[in-house]
C-alpha cells in the first residue's frame, strides 16, 4: 500500500505532464480498446494505468482530456474495480491537487480533477473507502474550490469543456447520494453550493451549469437528515437579491446585475423543475416554495 500511495503522489501540486497519457507503446487506439473492453484486456499494471490516465487530464486535447483521461479514469473505478489503496491513493493526489489549486496553461487540468474526484467520491458512496474525516475534507476542498474559482467558462470549440462549477456540483452530487454523509455535512455541502449559484465576476451561466448545481441540491433535499422547514428558509435566504443588490429591479441597471439575475432565476427554475410532480413526499412539500421564490426573481 505504501508503495501505491508513493506511486500514485508522484509530482502531486505540480501539473502533470500530458506526454505521460500516451506513447507509442499506448497511444489513443490502444487506449480505446482498453476502456471498450473495461480493462479487461490488459494486463497493465493498475496504478501505472491511474498515473497515465491522470497524466490524461491536463492534455489540451478534447479527444485526450475527455475521451481517454475521464473516461478511462470513470470506468476504471465503475467497472474494473481497483484495489482499495489505489483508490485512496487516487483520492489523496487528487485531494492535494485541487487544494493547492493546480491548474495547466489551458485550464483544462483543474475542472477535470474536480470531474474525476466526483469518481472518485461515487465510488466511496458505491463501496465505502472514506473515513467520515475524509468525505469533510472532500466537502472542504470543494468548498474551497468554489470560494477561489473565477473561470466560469463552459465549452470552448478550441479547447473543449472546462465546466469547473458543473463538475463542483457533480461532486455534491456524489456527496448527497452517499448515505454516510452527516447532517452538518449535507447542510454545509448545500450551503457551499448556494453560495455559488450566481458567483461575483460569472457571465451569464449558460451551458448547462444551474441545471448541474440544481441536481445536486434536489437530492440532497431528499435527505431527511435535514427538515423540511431548514430547506424552505434556506431556498428563500438564497433566493433573495442581498448581499449584491437591494432588490431585483436594481439587478437591470448593469451587465453585472443582469448576469446574477439571470443565473438565480435559471437556477430556481430548474430547481423547480425537478421538484415538481416527483411524486415525493419532501419534494411536494418544498416544491410551491421553490417555485415562490423562482417566481420572485424578476
Amino acid at each position: 500500500m505504501t508503495m501505491l500511495l508513493l506511486l500514485l503522489s508522484v509530482n502531486a501540486t505540480a501539473v502533470p505532464d500530458p506526454q505521460y497519457c500516451n506513447d507509442a507503446n499506448l497511444d489513443k487506439q490502444r487506449w480505446q480498446q482498453y476502456i471498450t473492453s473495461q480493462f479487461t484486456d490488459t494486463e497493465a499494471d493498475t496504478t501505472e494505468l491511474v498515473n497515465r490516465l491522470y497524466a490524461c487530464l491536463a492534455s489540451p486535447e478534447p479527444a485526450i482530456r475527455d475521451d481517454i483521461g475521464y473516461q478511462g479514469l470513470s470506468v476504471l473505478l465503475r467497472q474494473a474495480t481497483p484495489s482499495q489503496p489505489v483508490v485512496l491513493a487516487l483520492f489523496e493526489r487528487l485531494s492535494t491537487d485541487i487544494a493547492a489549486h493546480v491548474n495547466d496553461p489551458h485550464s483544462v487540468f483543474l475542472p477535470f480533477a474536480v470531474l474525476a474526484y466526483s469518481e472518485v467520491i461515487r465510488t466511496d458512496r458505491i463501496s465505502p473507502v472514506l473515513t467520515t474525516e475524509q468525505r469533510q475534507q472532500a466537502i472542504n476542498i470543494i468548498s474551497t474550490y468554489l470560494e477561489k474559482q473565477t473561470d466560469y467558462r463552459g465549452f470552448s470549440e478550441q479547447v473543449g469543456w472546462r465546466h469547473g462549477l458543473a463538475h463542483a456540483a457533480d461532486v455534491v452530487l456524489q456527496l448527497a447520494l452517499n448515505p454516510a454523509l452527516t447532517h452538518d455535512q449535507i447542510q454545509q455541502s448545500a450551503a457551499m453550493l448556494l453560495q455559488h449559484i450566481s458567483p461575483l465576476g460569472a457571465p451569464a451561466l449558460t451551458d448547462g451549469e444551474p441545471y448541474r448545481m440544481a441536481r445536486a441540491i434536489a437530492y440532497l433535499m431528499l435527505r431527511e437528515e435535514v427538515s423540511v422547514t431548514v430547506w424552505q428558509e434556506m431556498l428563500r435566504e438564497y433566493g433573495k437579491p442581498s448581499p449584491r443588490f437591494a432588490s431585483w429591479g436594481e439587478t437591470y441597471q448593469s451587465r453585472a446585475g443582469l448576469n446574477y439575475l439571470h443565473n438565480k432565476r435559471a437556477f430556481f427554475s430548474s430547481l423547480t423543475t425537478l421538484t415538481v410532480y416527483q411524486n415525493d413526499t419532501r419534494l411536494d412539500a418544498l416544491a410551491p416554495e421553490i417555485a415562490k421564490v423562482a417566481r420572485s426573481i424578476r
